[in-house]
């Protein structure tokens, strides 16, 4: 009898963290007020990390986003699940 072995690795993007809009290495109201301020406007895409915005996962970077960082932030919600 003889088998085969597979060994693989996932490799996470040190960088990259939902809801971490801008790399500081941790999710705070910070992260909400930037994405609050790329949905009014102030903000573009060159200034925070849209996909990491995107902490709903339903495709848009909206106020309901920065809720959820906020809420996160602040214990109410314990991830950012849908």
């Amino acid at each position: 009898m003889t088998s085969d072995q597979v060994t693989f690795q996932v490799l996470l993007d040190p960088t990259s963290q939902l809801g971490d809009v801008n790399h500081d290495g941790g999710i705070d109201i910070v992260d909400a007020l930037m994405v609050a301020q790329y949905y009014v406007g102030i903000l573009d895409d060159t200034q925070i990390d849209v996909v990491n915005a995107d902490v709903n996962l339903d495709g848009m970077v909206d106020i309901i986003d920065a809720l959820r960082i906020a809420q996160f932030y602040v214990g109410i919600i314990p991830n950012f699940a849908v």
